[in-house]
């Protein structure tokens, strides 16, 4: 009886990066269509929604896209367009012709609805601009996992440290444990004492460090050396 199957393509708890094209397989030969959430990997990893073969993809533009809070997209594919009943819709969903009394739009838009902000809109694009042009996506995906594969070697020489993420250089995110040492209060004297960011994970008592393209081996460096000193 599933109706849906949804899954992340890079975990965010581990930084585990999960083969959305097998599942996605596994829901065409049941007639079942999955949704994805790019929210770690949009930005991050190279994305083909058209290799993976997914009916839904959705990513928020705020973290690894560097774009303004509140945007995001989402990717529809042509075949699922129609499987989706909108349980809303606004002014942009509709066509706007001559002739047609109502009719939803023939694209995604049709799941757009309400009003837009502009000005985050208008950011999001620039920010992207300036990834694609300026940076260059390519430069930007083998950084990120280069100063990933970095950090999982340069934590695993710190006593009591246990890595949790499976593939090093496969996404942005580093997960690890350390042995007694408690989750929270790390997070809080990183910040206070090295102005060090990162964030711990409740559920697992993990620690999780993002390795941006904007960050350098001097700010892994610096972390280990404020972890040795705990």
């Amino acid at each position: 009886r599933t109706r849906l199957i949804v899954l992340s393509h890079v975990d965010w708890m581990t930084g585990a990066v999960l083969d959305v094209g097998a599942v996605a397989a596994l829901g065409r030969e049941r007639d079942i269509p999955v949704l994805v959430d790019g929210a770690q990997s949009a930005g991050a990893i190279p994305i083909d929604v058209k290799a993976l073969d997914v009916d839904f993809y959705a990513i928020p533009m705020q973290k690894w896209l560097c774009g303004p809070d509140g945007t995001g997209g989402l990717y529809v594919s042509n075949e699922a367009l129609n499987s989706v009943t909108c349980t809303y819709v606004g002014y942009f969903s509709a066509k706007h012709e001559e002739n047609i009394e109502w009719e939803l739009a023939d694209t995604a838009q049709r799941f757009e609805l309400g009003g837009r902000q502009t000005a985050a809109v208008a950011g999001q694009a620039a920010a992207l601009k300036w990834m694609a042009e300026t940076i260059g996506m390519d430069w930007i995906y083998k950084r990120i996992s280069d100063l990933n594969a970095y950090t999982c070697d340069a934590l695993q020489t710190i006593p009591g440290v246990s890595l949790l993420t499976p593939q090093p250089g496969a996404s942005g995110l580093v997960a690890f444990t350390f042995d007694n040492h408690d989750d929270t209060e790390v997070v809080t004297q990183l910040a206070e004492k090295h102005n060090i960011s990162i964030r711990n994970i409740h559920s697992n008592h993990a620690l999780r460090v993002s390795t941006g393209f904007y960050n350098t081996e001097e700010d892994i460096d610096k972390l280990v050396q404020a972890l040795r000193a705990m």
